[in-house]
């Protein structure tokens, strides 16, 4: 069946505010629907002129972002005012790209360098804005609060080729705990741009991802993970256990009495929706204050890295029994 094209990249919508607000009330009118943030041509096209402008710019009224783009509050603009303002300051059409929309999303800690913007037009230079030019015009886009900017697919693609793998390894991580990673999307967006910088990495991340998320039922990741303690000499763990804990009562997939150590087996079938996601944590919570050490084991921790999630289980279970004073 024939799919339409993914819409266009679209830049920030530009607003026109009523008529006979005066220079004053224009620039609150922009600044409450952009962040605190307007342009020189908004505001001429608003009826402002370009002498009651530049006289609000000499007495602070109007502060530069970028050129020809201000922030009409008395503090620094915000992250997101910063991208509004290079969006603005960009060429028509842009979308925040690269960092700027990983940290939109939550992926990355906001930076207070360039703002990164993608664009389908020719290169746009101007001081603190980096603008990447890219042909596929078409690539689906999305708004992250009430911003244009690239898709997840697309963002996760670009860091790798910006940034490189450390910094798009905890980008995924950070993704993947959210729960906002899209695999079939990532995957569309490597097939569609496969020879451009940044696949690579993103394909070494994509793979051990997808072993993970198979949708292993329970029975199969507890069948494996008691396989790992019978091949690495671990004391046997009780097994799907009730736990008493703050007045109420948690089944525990593994736990050990004595070090007072529950495992909990991550299946992405049984812990994919963010509702299960924080009664999850809400759980671990309870069980650290009751003074059990909780850790979350996922399939490969428990089979392909089974040597190693042995070996630091061991050690977590020595230092716990140092701390409790304790034996086996």
């Amino acid at each position: 069946m024939h799919r339409p094209p993914p819409p266009p990249i679209q830049g920030p919508s530009r607003p026109a505010p009523p008529p006979g607000l005066g220079p004053d009330r224009t620039i609150r009118w922009f600044g409450a629907r952009q962040y605190d943030v307007v342009s020189r041509r908004q505001l001429l096209g608003a009826g402002v002129s370009a002498g009651e402008i530049d006289g609000r710019v000499r007495r602070g009224v109007l502060v530069r972002v970028f050129r020809g783009v201000f922030t009409t509050s008395a503090v620094a603009a915000s992250h997101e005012g910063r991208v509004m303002a290079a969006l603005l300051a960009g060429p028509a059409g842009a979308v925040a790209s690269h960092g700027t929309a990983a940290a939109l999303r939550g992926m990355v800690p906001v930076s207070r360098g360039p703002v990164h913007l993608t664009s389908a037009g020719p290169q746009h230079r101007r001081p603190g804005i980096v603008v990447h030019r890219s042909l596929s015009h078409d690539s689906a886009s999305t708004v992250v609060s009430g911003l244009p900017c690239t898709s997840m697919a697309r963002t996760v693609v670009d860091l790798a080729a910006s940034e490189g793998p450390v910094v798009t390894e905890r980008a995924w991580s950070t993704s993947a705990g959210n729960r906002t990673l899209r695999p079939r999307a990532i995957e569309s967006e490597l097939r569609r741009f496969g020879g451009r910088p940044g696949t690579a990495v993103v394909r070494r991340l994509l793979e051990p991802h997808r072993v993970t998320v198979t949708g292993r039922t329970r029975s199969e990741l507890e069948n494996a993970a008691l396989a790992m303690c019978g091949a690495h000499d671990l004391v046997p763990p009780r097994a799907s256990t009730l736990v008493e804990v703050e007045g109420a009562s948690y089944e525990a997939d593994l736990l050990w009495d004595a070090p007072r150590v529950v495992v909990e087996l991550d299946a992405w079938s049984t812990h994919g929706d963010p509702h299960r996601f924080r009664t999850d944590r809400a759980r671990d919570f309870d069980l650290g204050l009751s003074g059990w050490f909780v850790v979350r084991l996922v399939w490969a921790d428990v089979t392909t890295d089974a040597e190693r999630t042995a070996h630091r289980l061991r050690r977590l279970f020595q230092r716990r029994l140092r701390e409790l004073g304790r034996r086996w």
